[in-house]
């Protein structure tokens, strides 16, 4: 798993509630301090909804979070 992929299970863990892939991303780039593609989001929360190893669940039409 690469950074930003790390970078976005730990902004879903630390979120108050679901988020949007676009508000992953923005803090996705704060948290890493550098640029992230929001296809590479868009991606790996897609991958990442289907994999029973990740905690990610989609909630509703583009709301993400990390499963309880």
């Amino acid at each position: 798993m690469g950074a930003i992929q790390v970078a976005a299970l730990t902004v879903l863990t630390e979120a108050d509630g679901p988020l949007t892939p676009r508000e992953i991303r923005e803090r996705v780039e704060a948290l890493l301090g550098l640029p992230a593609s929001q296809d590479t989001i868009s991606s790996f929360l897609s991958v990442a909804r289907r994999s029973p190893d990740l905690p990610v669940r989609r909630v509703g039409y583009g709301l993400y979070r990390i499963a309880s």
